[in-house]
């Protein structure tokens, strides 16, 4: 399993279970250095409740540098609060997959069926995606852009990685009704999170 390393987080009440809360200054969870969304046949899902009112970017996950520069999901109310994927150069907008900064739990999964098709889930909602770039930087942490802790009040939970793609009817199990889950380690899964 990939339970990630916590730093200065709490663990308030999540969707199932406690989550994992950022404070916004210190707080992250650092992967280990050994999952990346670039191979074909790659899944993440989560939990993530954004605080009512935010109006600027919210980043979810970014690279194992932390820097920016690769792999990053965030939420940015510049993009009509769409989910973003940022490859290193340019932001492919999953202009149909909205997470909204409601202080409300949304589910998300991430789908990779190859380099450049993306299948994302928000709240059990399909929308497929072709002609992006997938960045090959591993996952490396929640909530920490530009090497720092990014002023992200942000909470997580049930935060799940498969080396595999992930059916819809899988998907749509981990969404249970909204009611969500908690995920558990198998042959083909890591977890990190709550």
């Amino acid at each position: 399993s990939n339970n990630g390393t916590e730093s200065s987080v709490t663990h308030p009440a999540g969707k199932v279970g406690n989550g994992v809360y950022m404070n916004g200054t210190t707080a992250h969870v650092q992967f280990a250095s050994n999952f990346s969304l670039a191979t074909s046949g790659a899944s993440i899902a989560f939990w993530v409740n954004i605080p009512s009112g935010r109006t600027d970017q919210v980043d979810l996950i970014t690279d194992q540098a932390g820097a920016g520069n690769s792999e990053v999901y965030r939420m940015s109310s510049a993009n009509g609060s769409h989910l973003v994927l940022y490859d290193g150069t340019n932001n492919n907008v999953f202009s149909s997959s909205n997470i909204s900064s409601d202080g409300a739990w949304h589910f998300v999964v991430i789908i990779v069926k190859s380099t450049s098709e993306v299948d994302v889930h928000v709240d059990n909602s399909l929308q497929t995606y072709t002609g992006i770039t997938v960045a090959t930087a591993n996952l490396g942490y929640l909530s920490r852009n530009n090497g720092t802790y990014n002023a992200n009040t942000v909470t997580f939970d049930e935060i799940g990685e498969w080396g595999k793609t992930l059916s819809s009817s899988e998907s749509s199990d981990l969404w249970n009704s909204g009611n969500g889950q908690t995920m558990t380690t198998g042959s083909s899964s890591t977890v990190a999170g709550a």
